[in-house]
């Protein structure tokens, strides 16, 4: 699936002028496990999905850890959502001539956010 994968990110940047990058959220094999279980525990009808199957999750972790990725994060602490999003800025920003966050736009603007606020959500991006 690479090679499609990979032609068709192609045509979108060449067709639309889109930016897009693919980003693997690393996080070891036991850790996807108890969470993995957790969920099971949440939501008992991914079973069906084999998702309680442990052989099948290295199966489908092995593929993931073997695609060509443009950027790997860790993401084996809990609660990390913040960081995890901050380090993907981050790597978008070290190659991209076009990214800034919001808050850069608005500070560049000198406008702010919304209704003239403070723009502090970095999550959110443009790629003016």
């Amino acid at each position: 699936m690479d090679p499609v994968i990979r032609a068709q990110i192609e045509e979108v940047r060449d067709a639309a002028g889109i930016e897009m990058y693919s980003v693997h959220l690393k996080v070891e094999d036991e850790n996807l496990w108890d969470r993995i279980q957790a969920r099971l525990a949440r939501e008992p009808s991914r079973e069906q999905l084999n998702e309680g199957v442990r052989a099948h999750m290295d199966k489908i972790h092995d593929r993931y850890k073997s695609f060509k990725w443009d950027f790997v994060v860790e993401n084996t602490s809990e609660g990390g959502g913040e960081i995890v999003m901050n380090e993907i800025l981050e790597n978008v920003r070290g190659v991209s001539k076009r990214f800034r966050t919001l808050s850069e736009v608005s500070e560049e603007s000198g406008k702010g956010g919304a209704c003239g606020s403070p723009t502090t959500v970095t999550a959110a991006f443009s790629l003016e």
